[in-house]
């Protein structure tokens, strides 16, 4: 297994929930009316949701290499990459959330092989040295495959590497 989800990142998604669990269940906010307790209880309701689904999806995140086969999982396995086949790897800042993103942008590594599957891969949700240190590995100095956005963090494992 190459990569693990970041527990310290559970931390705050896990408390957020409980928290607004809490208040959706007992708490009422200080409001008056009976109405608007019950609206208030929603947003808690619907925020708890919100950071425990993202929870799970830190709790999922998995990256296994099984010979030459890169498998992932964040909230369901994809198809895997195969790395002797791969056309590209790099770093690309994607927009989150579809067409109405309102412009926020995450550096997710994605790699592609030469059968046209892809993985993108969330670097905050896991740890994801292992996979540098793998396409240090497997790939020379200045190689095309890497891209000139993910060659710096890969080339600084290939040389604690070599040391």
């Amino acid at each position: 297994m190459l990569s693990r989800p970041r527990t310290l990142l559970l931390v705050p998604y896990v408390v957020l929930t409980l928290g607004l669990a809490f208040m959706a269940v007992a708490g009422n906010g200080g409001v008056g009316s009976l109405a608007d307790v019950d609206r208030g209880r929603v947003g808690f309701a619907a925020g708890a949701v919100v950071f425990g689904i993202l929870a799970w999806q830190v709790l999922q995140h998995r990256i296994v290499l099984q010979g030459r086969f890169l498998h992932h999982r964040a909230a369901a396995w994809r198809p895997p990459v195969d790395l002797d086949r791969l056309s590209s790897a790099g770093i690309e800042r994607i927009a989150m959330g579809g067409r109405r993103a309102m412009g926020v942008r995450a550096p997710i590594l994605v790699l592609r092989d030469l059968d046209g599957r892809s993985v993108m891969i969330d670097r905050v949700s896991g740890d994801v040295e292992p996979l540098y240190r793998e396409l240090a590995r497997r790939f020379d100095a200045g190689d095309p495959v890497i891209d000139a956005s993910l060659a710096p963090r890969v080339d600084r494992l290939r040389e604690s590497s070599a040391d």
